[in-house]
């Protein structure tokens, strides 16, 4: 069997259109800010450049504060679904009212779409966006939580264990890692933390008190 060329692949996916184009420049760029989020902005992108499709994620500080990011490969095969899937999606004109919004721009064959993806059900993320997070991470690892702004005295260590894998969440904000979780900079006071079992378990929460220049340990045992 011959390997599948860019070509072939091209020529695939123009027999089913519903599967998407391909091309240089084609993608997705999902850009996620509000007050829910520990950044100016986090940008997860995935794009086909000279025949090869990146996932980047970028998590830009306020102020001048600077960036952090990551990249990683995806196949050229996994760009025609997303970008189907992207295309289906329902975009607002208007900025929703929220802690968090989701603004989604799709380029395809030299044509541009964007706007404001609907939040889900009681504010939740919407599908579309966790997806998107999903494959990004898969492809270019855990780009740990950490807040430049805050000063030591303002501000105690996390660390979260575990007795299985487990994602985990600040105060609803996903910190893009799982336990174990150590040495997350959190500002002091009463903070909340979710733990998702990685072997589809039930979410859990726990309340953690943050005490200045301390270092909080939350290690449980999920049901």
């Amino acid at each position: 069997m011959h390997p599948l060329t860019l070509t072939s692949l091209c020529l695939a996916i123009l027999a089913a259109p519903a599967a998407g184009i391909c091309g240089d420049g084609d993608g997705v760029r999902l850009t996620i800010s509000g007050p829910a989020v520990p950044y100016a902005e986090v940008v997860h992108e995935i794009r086909e450049r000279n025949e090869a499709v990146t996932a980047r994620v970028t998590k830009t500080f306020a102020g001048d504060f600077g960036r952090r990011d990551a990249i990683g490969l995806l196949t050229l095969a996994e760009l025609p679904s997303l970008l189907s899937e992207a295309r289906t999606a329902v975009l607002e004109a208007r900025v929703p009212v929220g802690p968090a919004r989701y603004h989604l721009e799709i380029t395809q064959t030299g044509q541009r779409r964007q706007g404001w993806l609907v939040p889900g059900e009681g504010g939740a993320e919407p599908a579309l966006a966790t997806r998107l997070r999903a494959v990004v991470a898969a492809a270019t690892g855990p780009v740990p939580f950490h807040d430049a702004l805050l000063l030591p005295e303002e501000a105690g260590r996390l660390h979260v264990q575990a007795d299985r894998p487990a994602r985990v969440a600040l105060d609803g904000v996903d910190l893009a890692g799982q336990t174990p979780l150590s040495g997350v900079l959190v500002v002091a006071g009463d903070h909340a933390v979710r733990l998702t079992p990685l072997d589809g378990g039930e979410a859990q929460v726990y309340p953690i008190k943050i005490l200045p220049g301390r270092t909080t340990t939350l290690a449980v045992e999920l049901r």
